[in-house]
């Protein structure tokens, strides 16, 4: 089954099979608990208590967490500081999972 949608396809029609929500497109299965926005952007994980840190690069980002493309052969802890390049926020996260070059992190705290 296609999840491609056609552009002549009502807004009803898009809402009424759940590709359409809140005013944005969601790919049909998505199960995930909001939209994710593709960025291309730096950031830094940091632990044990700031002296480690690494640089990863954002390729998606949501409220609730981010993936991110890091080192594999890099060692991360269960949770950390995150920071968006270009943010002075620091939020709190944790590992979601992790394969090969691609991490999921999940934001222990909800975005402002």
């Amino acid at each position: 089954m296609s999840t491609a949608f056609s552009t002549h396809d009502s807004i009803e029609k898009l809402m009424a099979r759940g590709e359409l929500e809140l005013g944005k497109l969601r790919m049909k299965g998505d199960r995930r608990r909001t939209l994710r926005r593709k960025i291309f952007k730096g950031a830094t994980l940091h632990f044990n208590c700031g002296t480690v840190s690494f640089q990863c690069l954002v390729r998606n980002l949501s409220g609730h967490g981010v993936m991110v493309e890091l080192d594999p052969l890099n060692q991360l802890p269960e949770t950390f500081v995150f920071r968006l390049a270009g943010d002075d926020r620091r939020r709190q996260a944790e590992l979601a999972w992790w394969h090969g070059s691609k991490v999921g992190i999940r934001f222990l705290e909800m975005s402002d």
